[in-house]
């Protein structure tokens, strides 16, 4: 990994900009696989040359044009400042997709002022404690595809104003951009039915591939081979397997210990104290099946914006759609009547496949399923 240490300063007191790295940057920016950019952008050169948490400023301002739900970690924004695109060891961080979350929260710099501490680590009196906090590995792997999603087109919102928008880096992360919007759906149901863990294993390639491009920048011209699109298509058709490296699963196994516990036990707690019983549905369809984080993000927003198109169980009770999707309920909800098994076959389970499709689809248009109206 090619490292920079900024130390010197032009006359105007901006940091000057090592050639090695500069020459990184323009052979990655490459428009066409043969020569490098002629010049750095705009936002690389001030990303670069700027002083103190001016790059920090720049993201947020960045990420608030564009409307983006994102975060930079202080290993994005140090690998921006300093030309640091690639990492090591199999552990994605610096210039890379999983450095970008919606937010910091849940991770060990989350309560850093990280602003503070750039202007800190700028004039010298930044502690090594508080060094070595900032620049710890962090991976706040996506959980969700919609996590996924956002942290892509915050990705490519980057590359493309940091290495330029005719850059076959920022063509390729628009191509990832615009597969997961094609194939959002596709994707929702085999992480769903197959593999809970497909978003984080999706980041991991697409960290490792512009890692690699930018390890080949190191010494030349990316070649074409490294924008290969084949494995959007092997991604779909599982013939492309995706690997997680040990760090990142173990991460992943933190992550959930640490997520799911506490609001579990919570949960747990509150249900003794109050008297409340769970009830399961026995024989879940697989169709109709949907994780905790896949239900909030789908069909909450959904109903909210589309009450009228909840089924009804009977004439005067509503269908429980946690109870239907998730496959629990509480004993006391007020749609407890609508507790009972949903078999295969029947109107009913027609009706609510119906419903789950178009909330995983809320951008189509919404039919009506007490009518039976298909999509």
């Amino acid at each position: 990994m090619v490292n920079l240490q900024q130390t010197k300063l032009n006359e105007d007191g901006s940091r000057k900009v090592s050639q090695i790295i500069k020459q990184v940057i323009l052979n990655a920016a490459t428009s066409d696989g043969i020569e490098p950019a002629e010049e750095l952008t705009p936002f690389a050169k001030d990303a670069l040359t700027s002083s103190g948490d001016t790059p920090l400023t720049m993201l947020k301002i960045l990420f608030k044009k564009q409307k983006t739900r994102a975060t930079a970690t202080p290993r994005f924004i140090s690998a921006m400042r300093k030309g640091n695109l690639t990492y090591e060891n199999g552990i994605p961080d610096n210039f890379s997709i999983t450095q970008l979350p919606q937010t910091l929260q849940g991770t060990p710099v989350e309560k850093l002022d990280i602003g503070r501490m750039l202007n800190m680590d700028e004039n010298g009196t930044i502690t090594e404690n508080d060094t070595n906090t900032m620049h710890k590995s962090v991976l706040p792997v996506s959980r969700t595809m919609h996590f996924l999603q956002d942290k892509m087109k915050a990705f490519q919102i980057v590359v493309g104003e940091y290495f330029g928008t005719n850059s076959w880096v920022y063509n390729d992360a628009t191509m990832w951009v615009t597969w997961i919007e094609d194939n959002f759906s596709t994707l929702q149901e085999i992480r769903a039915q197959r593999d809970q863990d497909l978003p984080v294993k999706i980041e991991i390639a697409i960290s490792d591939r512009f890692n690699r491009i930018f390890n080949a920048a190191i010494v030349g011209i990316p070649d074409e081979s490294l924008f290969d699109n084949r494995i959007l298509d092997g991604i779909l058709l599982r013939t492309t397997y995706l690997e997680l490296p040990s760090a990142v699963r173990e991460a992943i196994s933190s992550n959930k210990r640490r997520q799911e516990a506490q609001p579990t036990n919570q949960n747990q707690n509150r249900r003794q104290r109050q008297g409340i019983a769970r009830v399961n549905h026995e024989n879940h369809p697989l169709e109709l099946k949907m994780l905790s984080d896949q239900y909030r993000s789908n069909v909450t927003p959904y109903i909210q914006t589309h009450k009228d198109k909840v089924p009804k169980f009977d004439d005067n009770t509503d269908e429980c759609l946690k109870f239907c999707f998730l496959g629990y309920c509480n004993e006391d909800c007020p749609r407890s009547k609508a507790h009972v098994a949903i078999k295969r076959g029947t109107k009913r389970f027609d009706i609510l496949t119906k419903l789950k499709s178009s909330c995983m689809q809320s951008n189509k248009p919404t039919p009506d399923f007490q009518k039976g109206e298909e999509q």
